[in-house]
């Protein structure tokens, strides 16, 4: 591996340019996105003082505002640890993390920690590094304007998702029912549009990110950059690594729409493959986590792999999993019929009445065997009585007797 860390900086000013390109020219500056309003700020004039300022006033208060207030400290940190990244031997432009130069490792902790002093940074080419609370990046306003479209993706992260100081596992919301991907897509496309929101949506919640920047291709293996800023606040390995967004599927049980929503969805290792419901089955149960445990219940303040159930405000907790689809197993179809995996793992088929059909034919057969059984073993006692009666009789042993018969 050669050290040649992740240009960070260079990917939020992707990010400006494509959600700006065709968007800001023409409009009234009162109707135009928030990212025309960066892209067009002066942000080394008296304005400075408005770009000091959070985008996200925070409704949710205490820790929660705390750590929105710390964005600019947040996005420093996640381009210092994308610097450190190194580049993978025979992979074009692909990047991961070492043990050494995690966020612990390298002190990036917004509330604790220092450097080990094992990552083997060398002298990284930092942006924002001189970025201050008073003064800003004045010296350097692109600098400034790109550090500000970090800062308002990560206030709308933190702020939707209620990320605070203690560590958690986030909901996953039943099909249908809005969750925090479609808050935070929502978010996003309201802030610089759909276009920007979409490429958001994609290269932060998948457990890898893929991106194109100037021109090139990346790819960072092993995380992503919603688990980074778990980890920044929370610490390294404590992020909810299975939390991932998808585009939701349109299903029999969902009206036809040309809204684009995003769903959340548990994602199942290295793979990344996904626990979700296929086009037109309604067959699995909602929101199975990456053991195959029931998350769609889990509370904000709950702890990986303990399973909690009820609401809380909405967008930010799953709603109850409906009662249909708890009773769902993989491989069902639902009450109207098809063919259906019983717990032995054999096939049986179904019709509209086939429980009620099922049921009689079954209490039937069962009456008959029993029957069957209990005259056999009304044969067997009285033979033995019979033989019993004989050997007193004749002096020939029981078992003899019953064998001649």
């Amino acid at each position: 591996m050669s050290q040649n860390g992740f240009p960070f900086s260079s990917y939020m000013d992707h990010l400006l340019s494509e959600g700006t390109k065709g968007q800001c020219e023409g409009k009234p500056q009162e109707t135009q996105s928030r990212l025309c309003t960066i892209r067009n700020g002066k942000f080394n004039t008296d304005e400075k003082n408005t770009w000091l300022e959070p985008y996200i006033r925070s409704k949710t208060g205490g820790e929660v505002k705390t750590v929105l207030e710390a964005s600019a400290s947040i996005c420093k940190n996640m381009e210092k640890w994308a610097m450190a990244l190194v580049k993978a031997a025979r992979a074009h432009n692909t990047f991961e993390e070492t043990p050494d130069c995690s966020i612990d490792g390298l002190g990036l902790g917004l509330r604790s920690g220092t450097s080990s002093g094992r990552c083997p940074r060398g002298r990284l080419s930092l942006e924002w590094n001189e970025y201050s609370k008073s003064d800003g990046l004045t010296k350097n306003s692109s600098s400034w304007r790109r550090l500000r479209v970090c800062q308002d993706i990560v206030e709308m992260i933190v702020e939707i998702f209620g990320i605070g100081y203690r560590q958690k596992q986030f909901p996953i919301a039943p099909r249908g029912q809005g969750g925090l991907c479609d808050s935070i897509y929502k978010g996003l496309a309201s802030w610089g549009g759909q276009r920007v929101a979409q490429m958001i949506m994609k290269e932060w919640y998948t457990q890898q990110v893929k991106m194109r920047t100037g021109g090139q291709d990346y790819l960072i293996r092993g995380k992503d950059f919603f688990e980074l800023i778990q980890e920044i606040i929370w610490g390294t390995d404590k992020a909810d690594k299975m939390f991932g967004c998808t585009p939701c599927e349109q299903t029999s049980e969902t009206q036809p729409t040309d809204e684009v929503q995003w769903c959340d969805m548990r994602l199942s290792g290295e793979d990344q493959s996904v626990n979700r419901l296929a086009p037109g089955n309604a067959s699995q149960k909602a929101s199975r986590g990456a053991e195959g445990e029931d998350v769609s219940g889990v509370s904000s303040d709950s702890h990986p792999g303990r399973q909690q159930t009820g609401s809380h405000l909405p967008g930010r907790d799953s709603a109850p999993v409906p009662k249909q689809e708890q009773d769902l197993e993989e491989g069902d179809v639902g009450p109207k019929g098809g063919v259906s995996s019983t717990p032995s793992g054999g096939i049986e088929e179904t019709t509209a009445n086939g429980g009620f059909i099922s049921e009689v034919l079954g209490g039937g057969a069962s009456l008959v065997l029993g029957l069957g059984a209990s005259y056999g073993l009304y044969r067997v006692f009285r033979r033995n009585r019979v033989g019993s009666a004989s050997e007193r009789r004749s002096g020939v042993s029981g078992t003899l007797g019953y064998a001649m018969r």
